[in-house]
Parts: C-alpha cells; sequence; structure tokens
C-alpha cells in the first residue's frame, strides 16, 4: 500500500528491487520484495485460496489473509493477477459441477477449436481481447506464441539461445533474447519440446494426482475433499498464468509449493487406503505350558 501510494518501494533497502516503483499509463504498479509487479500479483491469486483451509478454525485469519492477498492483486495494477484470480474461483466454482468436469473440459476444447476457424487471427489472440488495467500487453504475449511456433525449427530440438528475431522488439539486459512472456515457451527455449512436454507432463501428473486423491477419499467427509479440490484449484490458476509471464524470482517457491502439497496428499491417501485393506491379524493362541516328565 505505501509503495501503491508514494512510489518508493520500502523493500529497497535491501538491495534486490530498485527504490522507484515501475509506473505504466500514469498507474504505480507495486512489486514489494518481488522482482516485477505481475509476480507479486501472481503470488497474491494464488495463495487467496488458502484462507479457504482456516475459515473454520479462524475467521479472522482467513479474512485478514484474504484482505492481504486482494491488496497483492490490486495494487500490482495487472492484468495477468486478476486473470489468475479468476481462473482459480472458477475453478473453485467448479467443486459443485465435479461430476461432470470431463464433458465441460471437452466442450470447452470443442470451443476453442471452432473460435480457431471463426476468427481472423488464432485462437490464442484472444489473449490480445483481454485488457482489465487499460495499459495489457496482451497482443506482444499472443504474437509470441505465434512467432515461436514459426521460428520452431530454430528451437524444437534442444532450445535455442537467440530469439531476438522472434519480435520487434528486445531485452535490455541481451542484445540476444526478447522477453520470453511465456512459461511454456521459456521451457522450450531452455530444453526445446523435450523440456516443453516433461513440464507439461508434470503439471498433467499433478492434475490427476488430485483426481486419484479424491477418488481414494470418496468416503472422507465432503469438507475434506474440497480442501484436496483448492489446491487443484491453485495449481489451475498457475498453468494458466504460465501463459502470459515466466517465474524468474522468488514466485517458483510457490509453484514447488503447490506440486509438493498435491504430491504430499496423493501419497497419504495411498498409505491411508493400504492400511484400510490390510486384514487384521489374527491372534494365534499359545499351546498351554506342559510339565516335563522327572526322567527327561
Amino acid at each position: 500500500i505505501h509503495e501503491k501510494i508514494t512510489g518508493r518501494n520500502f523493500f529497497s533497502m535491501f538491495g534486490y528491487v530498485t527504490e522507484m516503483a515501475t509506473v505504466r499509463g500514469g498507474k504505480i504498479r507495486a512489486q514489494g520484495p518481488f522482482a516485477h509487479s505481475i509476480l507479486a500479483g501472481t503470488v497474491g491469486a494464488v495463495c487467496m485460496p488458502l484462507t479457504i483451509l482456516f475459515w473454520k478454525k479462524s475467521r479472522k485469519v482467513a479474512l485478514v489473509g484474504l484482505v492481504t492477498t486482494a491488496i497483492m492483486i490490486i495494487t500490482s495494477t495487472s492484468t495477468g493477477p486478476v486473470m489468475t484470480a479468476m481462473a482459480i474461483i472458477g475453478a473453485l466454482v467448479l467443486w459443485k459441477f465435479r461430476s461432470k468436469l470431463r464433458l465441460m473440459l471437452w466442450g470447452f476444447v470443442a470451443m476453442l477449436v471452432a473460435l480457431n476457424f471463426i476468427m481472423h487471427d488464432p485462437v490464442y489472440f484472444l489473449i490480445d481481447r483481454i485488457n482489465l488495467t487499460g495499459h495489457s500487453t496482451g497482443w506482444y504475449r499472443a504474437e509470441l506464441i505465434r512467432s515461436a511456433i514459426a521460428h520452431l525449427d530454430q528451437w524444437w530440438f534442444a532450445g535455442t539461445d537467440y530469439t531476438r528475431n522472434w519480435m520487434p522488439t528486445g531485452v535490455p539486459w541481451s542484445k540476444n533474447q526478447v522477453d520470453i512472456t511465456n512459461y511454456y515457451l521459456k521451457m522450450g527455449v531452455w530444453g526445446g519440446l523435450p523440456l516443453m512436454f516433461m513440464f507439461i507432463f508434470i503439471l498433467a501428473s499433478a492434475f490427476k494426482s488430485v483426481g486419484k486423491t479424491l477418488a481414494l477419499r470418496a468416503n472422507a467427509p465432503p469438507e475434506e475433499r474440497f480442501y484436496i479440490w483448492v489446491f487443484g484449484a491453485i495449481l489451475f490458476g498457475h498453468a494458466v498464468t504460465f501463459i502470459s509471464i515466466t517465474y524468474f524470482d522468488q514466485t517458483i517457491v510457490y509453484l514447488c509449493f503447490s506440486l509438493a502439497t498435491i504430491g504430499s496428499l496423493y501419497s497419504v491417501s495411498v498409505a491411508r487406503a493400504a492400511r484400510s485393506l490390510q486384514p487384521a491379524q489374527a491372534t494365534v493362541p499359545l499351546p498351554a505350558a506342559q510339565s516335563c516328565p522327572n526322567n527327561v
């Protein structure tokens, strides 16, 4: 809040961020201790659902967390965090319709395919039409995807160390690179299609683990099962925001936390299921003690 009002970043005293906040379109974009305002807002968005876990135990703690994360999103003045929060909220709402989730997913895919034929540009240019702050750079993100596909022969095998020919503008810290504002494409730049597909496989496996965990806890209270769904919604928020930004600071910790939590929940559920299926050990009575003859 202090940074949003004064334009000065209090965390600059530690040397990691600059003192003066970034300004775009006359609006201050607060970033706090993070490397970019979008990353600060994204952390607020992916942490917001965690407040649900505290709601019954302490509503005051939950409300403090809810207000704090909302402030992080709002003061970042970025479209990305708002879209991430909306994606997570939408995923949480789907809890009521989880039995029809597969049908809805296929319906969504069919809609994207239809739009791809109807629209003049590829369907991913829908990113260009989302502008919640008035100064979004959606065109750049959509054009970056198209350019990466056009230059697929340069990076598909093992990545590339030169992307400057992809976009009209570069970055001040490298004459050979452009700003790769897409985490999936960033994986491609680092390690080609093999690394990109491996990254997608990790995310897909985590989503699958959420479904398996819910199945293993089918007899658990609805509240407990919803808590598992919350972490799936958080991971969905990460997956959506990867289309528009890469994690290049401590934000990566929040992704690792989500993956580790989902993996732990699944492991614990498997262990519980194994114990419940294990038959009770029968107690075998010991033979009665017999006295030995004197001559033995």
